[in-house]
């Protein structure tokens, strides 16, 4: 919605539009003001950096109310508010009190003798099985539609379908999951592990399309369905009955799962040029040019630093955690635990279940793409999107549709400047001055 907002939903509207709303830049002069807060300390090595970020756990609790890992948190980043003013408000009331239900169900667990580990993965574990049984919902929600598809590719040209997807399209869709069956298959894989992976992929890119679809929400952090995620379905002893080779290829294919976070900008980037008018063939080769400069550009400023510097020249180390992950796991043979796959069928249960329930009752304000992502970054962003419904309802119901309209320009301005601070302030980060470690200006 940001971006279509920018670009202009119509002839005449755009950044022009924009950039002469006097809320825009009271957005915009929100943001800088924020900022400000923390960039001018962070000049004087003297001055202390006031905290952007507070833990529930800085309490100082011990069990069971620490149980369920560490969060949730309160982070003050401008970028909660403006993005979460444009989310919808049942999906922001979901997200916010189902972060606050899954932190009691662990500490619940904890109080009946549930280890402490096994609970510390709780979002992650039930937001498993909410994806799988978010991709169900969709699937089975668009059963006629699929069919419908599927017959208009045998019908002849004049009974097609006009606003169905083209005969290329199912083509594609069907070429490319065989291809990369088996390409899993070839590099190494057991088939049966083969067909589990690409099902999960296949289920991550369905969700995060869905997330950013529906609730306009960023898609970089959703953490759920990785590595860990086979560990816990399939437990150490089967993964080393995989076999090492299946276990590299696992290591090796892994990238994967971090590409479905780019599938739903793609979308808006069809979205965006469809309302532009500059058309979908253009936006494709706009997009192969881009990723290909990218590439260049990553070539030249990293991988050929790392492989003249050295990777010990990283702030960071290099991460090898998916390797560790898998084949420790697979040392360590232990059997699945029960705990594990009985937390993934409550996430899948309590999505099922809400999408049941707002089928029912439409008016029910519970959402399941609002429980996934609170599985997902709940944890994170939960309190302030707590503060946006609060403000947001405020908003609609003390100054109806006009207020609305004007806040909701003004948060534009707001994640707007933001976001161009950042970047500035990530430019200056690459000569090394010190103010820009004190102050790191992250996206969460």
């Amino acid at each position: 919605e940001l971006a279509v907002e920018v670009v202009g939903r119509e002839e005449g509207a755009g950044p022009a539009v924009l950039l002469k709303s006097q809320m825009f830049w009271l957005g915009a002069l929100g943001a800088l003001l924020f900022n400000l807060y923390f960039i001018i300390p962070s000049l004087d090595p003297l001055w202390p950096v006031p905290r952007s970020q507070y833990d529930f756990h800085d309490l100082g609790l011990d069990l069971p109310w620490k149980a369920g890992g560490p969060g949730p948190y309160l982070r003050l980043n401008p970028l909660f508010f403006g993005l979460g003013f444009l989310v919808p408000l049942d999906l922001l009331l979901t997200v916010w009190v189902m972060v606050i239900v899954l932190k009691i169900e662990a500490v619940v667990a904890s109080t009946f003798g549930v280890p402490y580990y096994p609970l510390f993965h709780i979002r992650f574990q039930q937001g498993m099985g909410a994806y799988v049984g978010l991709a169900l919902v969709m699937l089975w929600a668009g059963r006629r539609y699929t069919l419908s598809a599927l017959g208009d590719f045998f019908r002849r040209p004049g009974k097609i379908d006009p606003d169905g997807p083209g005969k290329w399209t199912l083509v594609g869709l069907a070429g490319g999951t065989a291809f990369l069956l088996v390409f899993f298959i070839r590099v190494g894989m057991v088939a049966w592990f083969a067909v589990l992976f690409l099902a999960l992929v296949l289920v991550r890119v369905l969700v995060m399309a869905r997330v950013r679809a529906q609730a306009g929400i960023p898609n970089i952090y959703l953490h759920v369905v990785e590595i860990r995620s086979f560990v816990w379905m399939l437990g150490g002893g089967t993964l080393a009955a995989l076999g090492e080779v299946t276990l590299a290829a696992l290591v090796f294919l892994s990238f994967l799962i971090w590409c479905t976070y780019v599938t739903p900008y793609q979308a808006d980037g069809f979205r965006i040029a469809e309302i532009t008018g500059l058309g979908g063939r253009r936006w494709i080769w706009l997009s192969t040019l881009a990723a290909a400069s990218g590439f260049a550009l990553a070539s030249f400023f990293q991988i050929h630093a790392l492989y003249a510097e050295g990777f010990g020249t990283l702030r960071q180390p290099l991460s090898i955690w998916p390797a560790n992950e898998i084949f420790n796991a697979a040392r360590a043979s232990d059997p699945i635990d029960p705990l594990r796959l009985t937390l993934m069928a409550v996430g899948l249960a309590t999505t099922a279940g809400l999408a049941l329930l707002q089928g029912v009752w439409h008016w029910f304000p519970f959402s399941p793409l609002g429980f996934v992502v609170a599985c997902a970054i709940g944890d994170y962003v939960g309190a302030m999107l707590l503060i946006t419904w609060l403000v947001k309802r405020c908003v609609l119901k003390f100054g109806g549709a006009p207020a609305y309209q004007a806040a909701r320009t003004s948060c534009i301005g707001l994640v707007f400047a933001h976001l161009t601070i950042a970047a500035l302030w990530g430019l200056l980060g690459l000569f090394d001055l010190p103010p820009t470690k004190r102050y790191v200006i992250g996206f969460w």
